[in-house]
């Protein structure tokens, strides 16, 4: 069975640790950065997570060599029989998750080498991925959550609470923020980090939303207008 824990970036083997750091340096003038170095936050967190699964993995089924490099410790039989301690233990999605993670980190440290067959194992999974449970029964249309959040909006304020003097104004938000994501659907860190004038900009009677290409995960420059509809909403 896989430990969540995994084992913390301290304790990694030191040359897993060097090129750990290769790959996400940041580099200078007189130095290239590293692959990984515009990767988002999230991504080098889960990369880390997987390769300290795998880490772990290895000592405790006594196979970690430090002698040995890296990159040769992954071989088809030890992916397998690391895939087969903790396959019946997480989500078939997670497994899938767990490989694409270690292949994205090794892949960065080492291009040219031959993954193939650890690309293949990953397809293998992904054939096999299941969700853990069916969301299709739960999913609205985007006009039903459109509409509702307005519907939010024109009632918030007549929804009070004595205990909580903010309540319309939370109520006013959740609505907003359900009818932008339906109308405009984006990634959550994006929404957190909307600033007024910046990300959210008022040009003619239009709001348009705008993201630089460094403050989006797949690094392209977004620039969308509001529908007309929110308009009288945002400018309350």
């Amino acid at each position: 069975m896989i430990d969540r824990r995994g084992l913390p970036f301290k304790d990694w083997p030191q040359e897993d640790k060097r090129l750990w750091q290769s790959v996400f340096k940041e580099g200078d003038i007189l130095d290239e950065r590293g692959p990984g170095a515009l990767w988002a936050p999230t991504t080098i967190n889960n990369t880390r997570k997987a390769y300290g699964y795998w880490l772990y993995w290895l000592i405790v089924t006594k196979q970690l060599d430090r002698q040995l490099a890296p990159l040769d410790r992954l071989t088809p039989d030890r992916i397998k029989s690391y895939i087969d301690d903790f396959v019946d233990d997480v989500a078939s999605l997670s497994a899938f998750v767990y490989i694409l993670d270690l292949l994205r980190f090794v892949q960065a440290i080492d291009s040219r080498r031959d993954w193939q067959w650890l690309k293949n194992i990953k397809n293998r999974l992904w054939a096999r991925a299941l969700p853990a449970r069916d969301k299709a029964p739960i999913i609205r249309p985007s006009g039903d959550l459109f509409e509702l959040g307005r519907d939010l909006m024109n009632e918030a304020d007549r929804h009070t609470c004595r205990y909580n003097p903010y309540a319309p104004d939370v109520q006013y938000r959740d609505g907003l923020i359900m009818a932008l994501l339906a109308a405009r659907p984006f990634r959550l860190k994006n929404l957190a980090s909307i600033q007024l004038g910046t990300h959210l900009r008022l040009i003619g009677n239009t709001f348009w939303l705008i993201f630089k290409e460094q403050e989006v995960k797949n690094h392209k420059y977004i620039e969308v207008p509001l529908p007309p509809a929110l308009t009288g909403y945002l400018n309350r």
